[in-house]
């Protein structure tokens, strides 16, 4: 199981190292301060699928997005992204259960 072709692993390969290593302890370190994880991901996947769908042409705001029950909205789009953020959230849970 030997890479092939052999890796050669220089300074430079190593400084490079141990900044992404650092750099990880840091996103750990701040991972541990955000008190409702799962509320930042679905919030994260929210915000995500609107930009997504944005890119896309599709006419939505994040209000939309938040509550898409609302009386008020007559915005078709919304589906879209709510279809795409239960996608994400679908393929969030199945990365659980590896």
């Amino acid at each position: 199981m030997p890479p092939n072709p052999e890796l050669n692993i220089n300074s430079d390969i190593v400084k490079k190292l141990v900044e992404a290593n650092r750099d990880l302890v840091r996103l750990d370190t701040a991972a541990k301060l955000i008190p409702n994880v799962e509320l930042f991901i679905s919030m994260y996947v929210r915000k995500e699928a609107l930009i997504s769908s944005q890119i896309e042409g599709t006419q939505c705001t994040l209000d939309d997005v938040l509550d898409p029950e609302v009386d008020g909205n007559t915005n078709l789009d919304v589906g879209d992204v709510i279809n795409y953020v239960r996608a994400c959230t679908y393929a969030i849970g199945r990365l659980d259960e590896q």
